[in-house]
């Protein structure tokens, strides 16, 4: 009866664990902190297998090795696999880096030495039989420490607690909470073995930590996608007040009062491009998906018009455009136009270029904003935090909207800026 209990459990450890791994395989994202999730999940699918294996064939004549292999499984990967869980909860919960250290740090260490040392206890057990003995037979007999390891785990277990109340974040009450719930049903389990050694509930003990570490990954990661959002948003509205300039409406409208007199269908075209240009802007505002390049490049277009609607501006715009058919986040290349404009062609008196240009890889599109102006090195300060604060917007919007970049080459004279947007699939 006990063994068919402890057959269950294994399998129900087995078939939880295995559906977190998958649904973490089918993220398309994974960082570090996923990738180590799914080691950990790996050796723990393995141990509970490993010990499925000698739960199932302990009685079945002539296949004791299959018996063997499963506890040797067992006891390898338990420990690291544990080990493992235990880096997941100390870096999950002790969000901030700044308290990885000291003490925390020095506990963890031992956490972590425990539990390779508990995996070689294998290597010990050849020669000393101190947790399992095979006769000429191959039958098995447990040792007089086989519960070596488990208690073992319940030192790293207990270790963990001050760890977490060294390192955390919020009140101690919060904290007490996380501990009871990661740490609390593997305590438990153990100290149940040690009264009932016939029962393996450690297995489906972790399993449980392990899914409620998952449900807490999977909220951090929707509190993460919901603060992106809201400093994508943030980022919008302070690149409209930036694109949106009161001195650069005073003077397009200078310009356009100019040209009534002088030439009225000019003026009709610099009207049309000023509406259109602040449309734009306010469109942008509101919008998260990616737009057609030739929309962005009509933006482009209209603002580059309203500046040379001044006759003191005497720059000249070159587009060498490779490819026009791919998408771009909205307002992403015309402030890096603008930058050009502004800072580039500021200092020159004439001769001022600026080239627009699209380039196309196996595996992204590439847009080119290049010109022959003073570059950053020459920069005032205050121009300098402009440019910061009008490319990081950019690049950050790029970044959370397609993965895209932002690389800046920019000397005494002339400033290259390339955008990178990753192709789909």
């Amino acid at each position: 009866m006990c063994s068919i209990i402890n057959q269950t459990l294994e399998m129900f450890t087995v078939i939880v664990d295995a559906i977190i791994l998958a649904s973490i395989l089918l993220e398309r994202k994974k960082q570090k902190l996923e990738y180590t999730f799914l080691t950990v999940l790996l050796m723990h699918i393995i141990t509970a297998v490993g010990d499925l294996f000698a739960w199932t064939f302990t009685e079945m004549p002539g296949l004791n090795a299959l018996t063997v292999t499963g506890n040797v499984l067992t006891y390898i990967f338990n420990p690291l696999a544990c080990t493992g869980f235990f880096i997941l909860v100390f870096y999950m919960l002790c969000e901030s880096e700044q308290i990885r250290h000291g003490i925390p740090l020095v506990l963890a260490h031992v956490v972590f030495v425990l539990g390779v040392a508990s995996s070689l206890l294998i290597v010990v057990n050849i020669k000393t039989g101190i947790l399992f003995t095979l006769d000429s037979e191959n039958n098995f007999t447990w040792g007089p420490l086989s519960m070596l390891p488990d208690n073992m785990l319940l030192v790293q277990l207990l270790l963990m607690i001050p760890i977490l109340f060294l390192c955390r974040t919020k009140s101690k009450w919060d904290t007490a909470i996380s501990a009871a719930l990661y740490l609390g049903t593997p305590i438990a389990a153990i100290l149940m073995e040690n009264y009932a050694s016939t029962l393996m509930l450690i297995y489906p003990s972790v399993t449980i930590s392990m899914l409620l570490l998952e449900v807490m990954r999977q909220h951090n990661k929707q509190r993460i996608m919901m603060q992106q959002e809201l400093e994508l948003s943030d980022s919008k509205v302070k690149l409209l007040m930036g694109q949106i300039q009161p001195h650069f409406i005073f003077n397009s409208l200078l310009a356009i009062q100019e040209l009534c007199t002088e030439d009225p269908k000019k003026a009709e075209g610099a009207v049309q491009d000023f509406a259109v240009y602040l449309r734009s802007n306010l469109d942008a505002m509101g919008s998260t998906r990616m737009i057609p390049f030739t929309k962005e490049l009509e933006h482009i277009r209209h603002y580059l018009s309203l500046e040379q609607a001044d006759p003191n501006e005497t720059f000249q715009v070159e587009y060498d455009l490779a490819v026009q058919d791919f998408c771009v986040p909205p307002l992403s290349v015309q402030p890096i136009v603008e930058n050009a404009v502004r800072h580039g062609m500021a200092m020159r008196d004439s001769g001022g270029v600026i080239t627009i240009a699209t380039r196309e890889d196996a595996r992204s599109y590439s847009i080119i904003v290049k010109d022959n102006g003073y570059g950053f090195d020459s920069a005032t300060q205050e121009q300098m935090e402009r440019k910061s604060v009008g490319l990081d917007n950019v690049r950050m919007r790029l970044a959370a909207q397609c993965n895209g970049s932002l690389e800046i080459d920019s000397g005494e004279i002339g400033t290259i800026v390339k955008i990178r947007i990753p192709k789909k699939g």
